[in-house]
Formats: C-alpha cells, sequence, structure tokens
C-alpha cells in the first residue's frame, strides 16, 4: 500500500490537494489555473507534464518536460470536437469517437501513426449498434 506525507491542501474554493510525498520520498505537485483546470503535473525528474487549454475547456495541448517526444497539441472543430493532434515524436495511438448519423450510431475506432509529427489514420471502422462493420480505411 501506498504512503504519503507532507500533504498540502488548497482552501475549498480549490480543487483539494496540491501537493504531498510519497512513501519513497518523492514530492508530486498539480498547479491549476484560475477556472480550477489541471495545468501542471510535476514530480522531481520521474515526469513534469504542463496542459494548455482553450477558453471553451478544450485541451490545446500537452508539454511533456522529461520525454518531449511525447508532446502534443489538438485541434477542434467549431462544435468543440477533436479534429486534429499534432506532435513531436513518431509513435502509434489509437482513439474512438461516437458519431450520431442520419443512418443511426456509429462507433468509430481509428488506430493512429505518426511520423514527422503528424498523425495518419492507418485503419478505421465504423461499427452501429447493431454490430454491422463498415470499413471506412484499411
Amino acid at each position: 500500500m501506498a504512503s504519503a506525507s507532507s500533504l498540502r491542501v488548497q482552501p475549498a474554493a480549490w480543487p483539494g490537494r496540491y501537493a504531498w510525498r510519497f512513501g519513497n520520498a518523492q514530492a508530486r505537485t498539480y498547479t491549476h489555473d484560475t477556472d480550477s483546470r489541471l495545468t501542471q503535473l510535476a514530480g522531481a525528474s520521474l515526469h513534469s507534464l504542463s496542459y494548455g487549454w482553450n477558453n471553451t475547456d478544450t485541451m490545446a495541448s500537452l508539454t511533456d518536460a522529461v520525454s518531449p517526444a511525447l508532446n502534443a497539441s489538438f485541434g477542434y472543430d467549431p462544435s468543440d470536437r477533436l479534429n486534429a493532434v499534432h506532435g513531436d515524436g513518431s509513435g502509434d495511438a489509437s482513439l474512438t469517437m461516437r458519431v450520431i448519423a442520419e443512418r443511426g450510431k456509429f462507433n468509430v475506432p481509428l488506430a493512429l501513426h505518426k511520423r514527422q509529427g503528424r498523425w495518419a489514420v492507418v485503419s478505421a471502422k465504423a461499427v452501429n449498434d447493431k454490430g454491422e462493420t463498415v470499413v471506412i480505411v484499411e
């Protein structure tokens, strides 16, 4: 069981705990903006994440000071739906979108691969609520 010490707590108007030490003496700190959104998560040299936000409460960026290849920025359509992810490194990722269309509701799992800082869809299939599948990209 993990233990913590040196807990630091913000007043009731804030999200609560913002710093502590784990049982192994490693510190962790949370920083929030005036809208109570997480802006930084830090812990010694093990991790240091910064979060950027748009004025619509959608995440604009994620910056990893320890592993810069994981940095990303996010784009949204006018309805605040995620439509772009840009990053520094290369790798693979996946996400599932829920699409409501004239022909019904669909789950659309996407497999992504990042090359030269841009994500590309390598496979996508739409699956409706009846379990029927339509291949979009293969």
